[in-house]
């Protein structure tokens, strides 16, 4: 891929059958099998830092409260910004409600019907909130300090914390467990996002996203660590002082390609 300048890429998603990853100076790409990629976007003046796929249209989210959609990841278009100047960098969807986090002094939930008009929900205390998703019946963000937020509906938040001062840069949902990333390698599981405990992830280097595709877990983080291990129902999480270790390995990993 050549624009004449490399992005930093911050969010990816895909509809079954095209990846659309977004990042800095506004940039969206498109790719129908992981390899090729095409340059859709470019906006020196805008950075992008979250993208969902809702079952009907991409919606993409930056740092300078803009939102981006699309019905193929091709023609895009620019909704309304939001109510706060509070940047978001992450956005998930129930099907019925979009939520985006963000924050920089302040911690702040926004929420929007149509990806396009959005209302400030949530906002307390400081730093920010770095990651969310719905893993089916509940809304999990996390962020600096640890913090850890749910939502039943995107509107009331519960605050907790993942037992940790160090930030969480990301969060998956495997179908049976949250994992979460962050700072020097943390890495946290949960059964309910209320009960966290520390499993080894084989790095000391910061985490910055985590993902679960086709029962595997794929973490990225600084200077290209790419993380790869199996995500099993099955797997007993262990308590917070265990020594055990779990069946992960460092790995470079394919990109696993959207199905067909």
């Amino acid at each position: 891929m050549s624009h004449g300048v490399n992005p930093w890429l911050l969010g990816l998603a895909s509809n079954g059958t095209r990846w659309v990853a977004v990042g800095d100076r506004g940039t969206v790409l498109s790719s129908d099998d992981g390899l090729t990629w095409t340059w859709r976007v470019s906006d020196p003046s805008i950075a992008l830092t979250g993208i969902q796929w809702d079952g009907r249209r991409f919606v993409a989210v930056g740092a300078d409260i803009t939102t981006l959609t699309s019905p193929d990841g091709i023609s895009w278009e620019r909704g309304s910004p939001a109510t706060s100047s509070s940047p978001r960098n992450a956005i998930a969807s129930n099907g019925s409600i979009y939520v985006a986090v963000g924050g920089q002094l302040v911690r702040t939930v926004h929420t929007s019907a149509d990806g396009a008009d959005w209302a400030l929900r949530y906002v307390s205390g400081e730093g920010e909130l770095l990651d969310v998703l719905w893993n089916g019946s509940q809304f999990v963000a996390v962020g600096t300090g640890g913090m850890v937020l749910s939502s039943a509906d995107g509107l009331a938040w519960h605050e907790g914390n993942a037992g940790t001062t160090a930030s969480l840069f990301s969060i998956a949902w495997t179908g049976s467990r949250f994992v979460a990333v962050g700072e020097k390698g943390i890495r946290l599981e949960s059964v309910d996002a209320v009960r966290w405990s520390p499993v080894p992830s084989g790095t000391s280097n910061d985490l910055y996203r985590v993902r679960a595709f086709d029962g595997r877990i794929f973490a990225v983080g600084r200077d290209g660590t790419i993380l790869a291990g199996a995500c099993s129902a099955e797997r007993v999480l262990a308590p917070p002082t265990s020594t055990s270790r779990p069946g992960n390995r460092r790995t470079r990993e394919e990109a696993p390609r959207p199905r067909s």
